[in-house]
């Protein structure tokens, strides 16, 4: 073999370890590459799982509010329910005493002040007379129209303690 063949050889040989070389450096960087790219993965698929994590406890709380509002608004529901019931049985009870209080104001202006007047005016028809006597009849009306006053008060106060006796 000549000398230019040998050379020629070299040559080759040389080019092709340059070239396998340069494979080489290709190969590791490509592997250094990759390498830094799964970790960069990894990492970008634990902070994904972790955020994966957090959501599905924020929706478990979410739920678990939800759950919470619904009961507290079917008890809001019951209360306004029992509120309303309530208010109607309020104002039955109120136009019942309405009703007896105008019962009580009839009572009161018409048989309760008839007594009255009819003292009223035996009292005039006493101060009337001129001699100074009272007369037996007037004094007999007088007192009955009392003790007519008396049974009316009496009576009164009975009906009274009966509505207080009721509403209790």
């Amino acid at each position: 073999m000549d000398q230019s063949q040998l050379a020629n050889k070299i040559e080759n040989r040389t080019q092709f370890l340059i070239l396998l070389a340069l494979a080489l450096i290709i190969s590791i960087i490509s592997i250094i590459y990759l390498r830094r790219k799964s970790i960069q993965l990894k990492i970008a698929h634990f902070k994904l799982k972790q955020q994966k994590e957090e959501i599905e406890q924020n929706q478990k709380k979410i739920s678990s509010k939800s759950l919470e509002l619904a009961k507290l608004n079917k008890e809001l529901h019951n209360l306004n329910n029992n509120l309303e019931q309530r208010v109607i049985e309020r104002t039955q009870k109120l136009n019942e005493r309405n009703r007896q209080i105008a019962e009580f104001t009839y009572y009161n202006s018409h048989k309760l002040r008839a007594p009255v007047a009819n003292v009223l005016g035996l009292i005039n028809v006493m101060e009337l007379t001129k001699d100074g006597k009272i007369d037996p009849i007037v004094l007999n009306h007088l007192k009955t129209s009392a003790m007519e006053l008396d049974k009316v008060i009496y009576n009164l106060k009975n009906l009274l303690d009966l509505d207080e006796e009721i509403e209790e």
